[in-house]
């Protein structure tokens, strides 16, 4: 009777190893992750400020800039 071995995906990554391109990867995508967040800071902070310098500006407008900057990410 055969058995089967099976490995945890820990195991299977200490096995195979990183090497260079995996860990330029894991950095370039983590660079990317952080833009998107800072992206979602900065329209919190400048909505708010665009009331401030512009008290023409309406709430649908600011959603609208929202809206658009999410949009943009799919």
């Amino acid at each position: 009777m055969e058995t089967s071995t099976t490995y945890s995906l820990e195991e299977c990554i200490d096995y195979i190893g990183l090497g260079k391109y995996q860990w330029r990867l894991i950095t370039i995508l983590g660079f990317c992750s952080m833009a998107d967040a800072v992206e979602m800071m900065l329209l919190a902070i400048l909505g708010p400020a665009l009331t401030c310098d512009w008290p023409d500006v309406t709430q649908v407008q600011i959603a609208t800039l929202t809206t658009v900057c999410i949009y943009n990410l799919y």
